[in-house]
């Protein structure tokens, strides 16, 4: 065989391997030391032909020995990922199987306890994929896969460090908040099953709502905090029932799907208010003094627009009055209080639609 055919032949078999090994190879071949008869030859005719062998430089040996090493890291590493798979593919079939005996069976309570103890299997599905771009280095449609499995990955991981390898607190929090109304009556305490089903349901369905408000800044419906219902001296209702404003606002935390929800405080009395957010404001308010306090009012007194008096990135309180508008002797202890006052555009507006103009008014300076 010619030493170029003899070349190609063992390049092609050997693909990869250091340059030293294939001319090592091709010495020994033409040396004769593959010859049938070689064993027969006398000794010194031996070391004549040992002697034509290619022996690789210090520098050629050391990277053969790098390379060796490093199909051993090899070797090992998909030892190792042989056994991750191997486990997360059973631990998923049989966590698949449970929840789908479970919902075959009405067992809506264990399906639901099976869905969040089996979150953990399919987290583990993360570190398969974080070995994708070792496998897939030449290999597009393996890189391509890990890349569509990524943010899947992202969404497991979250559920898996809110409820299933750990519980958090503030799901736990929502939770009550969001199913609080029917989890702690005297009737469903008293049945276990569905107790367990209205725990389970509020805390996977809190947990997910976190994980879309997580992706972006508005954890709110339009960003509103805290609400404080007030009495003035033109206020038509001088009683609120807070369990049902409550209800409202649980039900627009939902239809938003957002886990916040505003806390709203009594119905408080505007001098109060005054004596809470005011420039002397001391406590727990003591911060007021660091937010941007407006209030709207419809006289035609020297004011600011919203739009023009907001700064972007600050916190603000706003003030909307009653159907017959805050007194003037109201807006002027606002004024005395630090309060700035603005208008809300052309129009007079009603009282729930000016309250829902000023929020978004402060949303939209504040979106990039």
């Amino acid at each position: 065989m010619k030493h170029d055919e003899l070349q190609q032949i063992l390049q092609n078999r050997f693909k990869g391997c250091p340059d030293a090994i294939i001319k090592r190879l091709m010495s020994i071949s033409e040396a004769g030391l593959l010859d049938r008869d070689f064993a027969s030859l006398p000794e010194d005719e031996k070391t004549l032909r040992y002697e034509k062998v290619y022996c690789p430089t210090e520098e050629e040996y050391n990277e053969i020995n790098s390379m060796i090493t490093e199909l051993d890291a090899s070797q090992k590493r998909l030892q190792v990922d042989y056994l991750r798979v191997s486990i997360i593919l059973q631990d998923v079939e049989c966590t698949a199987q449970n929840f789908d005996t479970a919902v075959r069976n009405g067992d809506f309570v264990e399906g639901l306890r099976e869905l969040r103890v089996g979150l953990l299997a399919y987290y583990l599905i993360d570190d398969a994929r974080k070995s994708f771009g070792f496998y897939g280095k030449d290999d597009e449609e393996i890189r391509e896969l890990g890349r569509q499995l990524s943010p899947r990955t992202t969404f497991l991981a979250h559920m898996r460090n809110y409820i299933s390898g750990h519980l958090d607190a503030v799901v736990l929090e929502k939770a009550c908040q969001w199913g609080g109304f029917c989890i702690f009556t005297k009737d469903t305490m008293q049945d276990l099953d569905m107790s367990l089903f209205l725990i389970n349901k509020y805390v996977l369905e809190s947990a997910i709502n976190c994980c879309i408000a997580s992706k972006g800044d508005d954890k709110k419906e339009i960003g509103v905090d805290e609400i404080t219902p007030l009495l003035c001296r033109f206020s038509e209702r001088k009683n609120l029932r807070n369990d049902r404003l409550e209800k409202i606002i649980l039900s627009a935390a939902k239809q938003s799907l957002t886990p916040y929800l505003p806390k709203l405080n009594p119905l408080t009395d505007f001098a109060t208010l005054m004596e809470t957010y005011g420039n002397e404001a001391k406590g727990e308010r003591r911060e007021a003094r660091e937010m941007d306090k407006f209030i709207a009012h419809c006289y035609k007194d020297e004011k600011r627009e919203l739009k023009d008096a907001l700064t972007k990135g600050r916190d603000v309180l706003i003030l909307i009055g009653p159907e017959g508008d805050f007194s003037e002797q109201e807006v002027e202890m606002a004024i005395r209080e630090g309060f700035v006052p603005v208008g809300l555009g052309r129009s007079r507006l009603r009282t729930e639609t000016a309250g829902v103009v000023a929020c978004h008014t402060a949303v939209l300076l504040n979106e990039d």
